[in-house]
């Protein structure tokens, strides 16, 4: 079997991106992440909102850098699972460009909690 046969070119289908930002506290995430974000946003044309699922009150600090690139951007300050996969539901609805969320660990924890105090 030859190439052509076993693999096909790589093309753009979408414009999912899925990124996750490790560190320490104040190493800067937010921060690199919404210039990840804005490179992306601009890259890829985009038009739409981005939502923000902020629990770290990391955003607001972000609001001159955002609306210096013009980039319209929504908060929702949240802990709940179900904000998230409502929020996923907003993106694939097409209604967001990109969905940033910050952190996603409070939100797992408050989800274990919830979890083990429902089914003790």
């Amino acid at each position: 079997m030859n190439l052509q046969h076993f693999a096909s070119d790589l093309k753009s289908q979408n414009h999912f991106i899925k990124a996750s930002f490790g560190g320490f506290q104040g190493s800067g995430k937010t921060r690199t992440a919404t210039e990840f974000l804005i490179g992306a946003y601009k890259e890829l044309k985009c038009t739409k909102p981005v939502l923000f699922l902020d629990n770290e009150k990391g955003s607001r600090f972000l609001i001159p850098l955002l609306k210096k690139n013009k980039i319209p951007v929504m908060v929702k300050d949240t802990t709940n699972l179900a904000d998230v996969i409502q929020a996923l539901q907003y993106l694939e609805n097409n209604e967001i460009d990109f969905l940033f969320i910050d952190s996603l660990t409070k939100i797992y924890y408050k989800f274990i909690k919830d979890y083990k105090v429902k089914n003790r």
